[in-house]
């Protein structure tokens, strides 16, 4: 079995008590997870906003992630599961493409959303074809001269 199968809606298959598909559910990353999962040079160097805790700068980017998780999701007809190991790991990969931006490296941020999209498209279905099937066409055309006459 794959490690990023994603599983059911609940461990027991049936939705959580007083869900039952009126509440969406939420994928949940830790800000302990996100310590295990990145390096801990990139951890220290969170906290260079001395207003700021390194785990509060953390569980901001969670929640930015989060945001962009189930964005990126519903463009290919997703939704949030709580209990979905490979929509943990696309928070993940987002909360880190999050903290890079936080910490101005767009170089390797770039680097952690792309990664976050190939694992939408490995598990679900291609977001960058579903991202151009949303994206409107508008069409440029040449407005004809037409000469006018004044009698």
């Amino acid at each position: 079995m794959d490690y990023l199968d994603s599983l059911p809606v609940s461990p027991a298959g049936q939705p959580p008590s007083g869900t039952a598909g009126t509440q969406e559910n939420t994928a949940v990353v830790s800000v302990s997870d996100i310590k295990d999962f990145i390096s801990p040079k990139l951890y220290g160097e969170l906290s260079w906003d001395e207003n700021r805790s390194a785990d509060e700068v953390t569980q901001d980017c969670i929640e930015k992630a989060t945001a962009l998780a189930e964005t990126m999701l519903h463009l290919v007809d997703e939704k949030l599961n709580e209990y979905s190991k490979t929509q943990a790991e696309i928070i993940k990969t987002l909360t880190v493409y999050e903290l890079y931006m936080y910490n101005g490296d767009r170089y390797r941020a770039k680097g952690y959303i792309e990664k976050a999209e190939r694992l939408i498209s490995d598990r679900y279905r291609s977001i960058e074809k579903e991202r151009e099937a949303a994206i409107p066409f508008i069409a440029v055309s040449k407005a004809k001269k037409e000469s006018f006459k004044i009698k």
